[in-house]
């Protein structure tokens, strides 16, 4: 599968291994010579640490329409490969963080109300964020973001019904039902959550 990173470099990425269930060996199954594979690789997932840090941004804060906190920051890149500098930004909240990147307009920049009310639901902020001009809150966003990846990342099995061979058709199954969709019992397993 072709993947576009952050720059829109593309390579070749394998994300999926696809077993027709059929020869079922002990080593296929326990020692799996496939390396799993992380869809959400550090380089794609650190914007903070590799759009921001060491370059000219700025970091808000503010409350949203809820009255809940949350941070902004915004930095104006370099040209990317169409000769267009863009604005990144990414918006700090309690749920996560969401990134945007934002055209630029020589002559006509954006505010920071603009830019946020490019985020879901940050259309209705009563006040302005405030600049945050001390320096130790990048050590603060940094290890946020640090923390951010290593709680945030989801396991899952992705079913294929029979003659599905690409992960488009395997992710519009919908929902798989053990009892329904398991006669055999395949997936009957005990687990406990510590």
């Amino acid at each position: 599968l072709a993947s576009c990173d952050g720059e829109g470099s593309e390579s070749l990425v394998r994300r999926f291994r696809i077993e027709n269930g059929e020869q079922v060996e002990k080593d296929e199954v326990y020692g799996s010579p496939s390396t799993p594979v992380l869809e959400n690789p550090e380089y794609q997932t650190r914007w903070y640490f590799k759009f921001f840090l060491g370059k000219l941004h700025q970091n808000y804060v503010g409350a949203d329409a809820d009255k809940v906190p949350f941070f902004l920051s915004v930095v104006l890149t370099d040209a990317n490969s169409q000769g267009v500098q863009q604005y990144r930004a990414i918006l700090w909240r309690k749920t996560g963080a969401q990134k945007i990147c934002l055209s630029h307009s020589p002559g006509k920049p954006l505010t920071v109300k603009s830019i946020l009310s490019n985020f879901q639901n940050m259309d209705k902020i009563e006040k302005g964020p405030k600049e945050i001009f001390s320096p130790e809150i990048q050590k603060d966003l940094l290890l946020l973001e640090e923390q951010e990846g290593s709680v945030n990342f989801k396991f899952g099995v992705l079913f294929a019904k029979a003659r599905q061979t690409t992960d488009d058709e395997m992710f519009s199954n919908g929902k798989f039902t053990f009892l329904n969709d398991d006669p055999e019992g395949f997936f009957k397993v005990d687990y406990k959550l510590n």
